[in-house]
């Protein structure tokens, strides 16, 4: 290694290319992979109160970390600004996130993560917040943790360099084969999965004629109007992990109630009459059962490795998943009476 950054911070860009540059290099990369994920990992698991292993890959490393590190560190690791750093080091990492979405979901039919619920988002696939973080990190990557991670890689002999990167060089891509191999499947199964849900919304929207125009005085449509689910509400009921979430059973059973205190002589037909009169609490009963069998369909065809990554990645959905919440909740708001 030359002179010039065997002291300090070793500086990406002056790496000398042949076989000792080539290792330093892939260790950088390589440990902040396993810093971001380290990262990642413990913020999850904290919002999910239990241990999630965040990545796309088995192992514990984030190759997206890794890569936005090396970029910031190419382009801006002599810069001595606090402010350029954070402005450029997180629009950066969020041309990076957004490309990395991007790119994942035409892979495989699936939002890995999803933003659009959220303030100053672009395309639900990066966000203001997101902007911050960034920000933050690439300043603690230039400042702070290039230093750190240096130093043991200095103290290293070169053939110790040499042989450190070639087994975590063979680990990564063994894992990212293994990773590619086992979701080979995934993308048929998630259009397999939006092609079921379709289904399921476009039959009740069949069953619009069905419904009998239910008497309206005020009083009684608003009571109604609070109970009635909204668009989170059946994003809750469709997603499979959230299947037999008992909140919105017991909004609609609430529902029912106030009906039934506000207009006594009216009758609420059951689901299995001869000749179909469906009432709102029937259709979400039987929407949820309809959306139940469609998850563990989809869930007993995931294989160790997929359900790893629907573990890995809470808030993963098919690349459909919104316009059918959409199709959904028009389906219910016209069984409602609310058009």
């Amino acid at each position: 290694m030359p002179d010039s950054i065997t002291s300090g911070a070793i500086v990406v860009r002056e790496l000398p290319f042949g076989p000792d540059g080539l290792a330093t290099l892939w260790l950088l990369f390589f440990g902040y992979c396993f810093l971001g994920w380290c990262a990642e990992s413990a913020y999850c698991s904290v919002l999910e109160r239990k241990l999630v292993n965040r990545g796309f890959l088995n192992g514990p490393y984030l190759p997206i970390y890794g890569s936005g590190a090396l970029l910031g560190l190419l382009l801006m690791q002599d810069v001595q600004s606090v402010a350029v750093l954070f402005l450029v080091g997180g629009a950066l990492s969020c041309a990076l996130e957004f490309a990395t979405s991007w790119v994942m979901e035409k892979a495989y039919h699936a939002r890995w993560w999803d933003y659009s619920h959220l303030p100053l988002n672009l395309d639900g696939r990066v966000w203001v917040g997101g902007f911050f973080e960034f920000g933050v990190g690439v300043v603690l990557v230039a400042k702070v943790a290039q230093p750190l991670l240096s130093v043991p890689l200095l103290l290293m002999s070169q053939p110790a360099r040499a042989t450190v990167a070639a087994l975590t060089a063979l680990t990564f891509f063994a894992d990212l084969a293994v990773t590619h191999v086992g979701l080979s499947g995934f993308r048929s199964k998630m259009d397999d999965l939006v092609g079921s849900m379709r289904s399921r919304a476009f039959a009740l929207g069949q069953w619009a004629p069905a419904i009998p125009h239910v008497p309206s005085p005020s009083d009684a449509m608003d009571a109604l109007s609070g109970y009635i689910p909204s668009r989170s509400d059946i994003a809750s009921l469709v997603g499979w992990e959230h299947i037999r979430e008992l909140s919105l059973g017991r909004r609609l059973g609430a529902a029912r109630r106030s009906l039934s205190r506000h207009m006594p002589d009216v009758s609420l037909p059951q689901i299995n009459m001869p000749v179909p009169k469906i009432e709102l609490s029937a259709l979400i009963d039987a929407a949820r059962n309809a959306q139940g069998e469609v998850a563990e369909h989809f869930s007993s065809a995931l294989n160790a490795q997929e359900k790893r990554i629907l573990g890995a990645f809470p808030s993963l959905r098919p690349s459909e998943y919104q316009s059918m919440i959409d199709d959904l909740y028009d389906a219910y708001r016209k069984h409602a009476g609310r058009q």
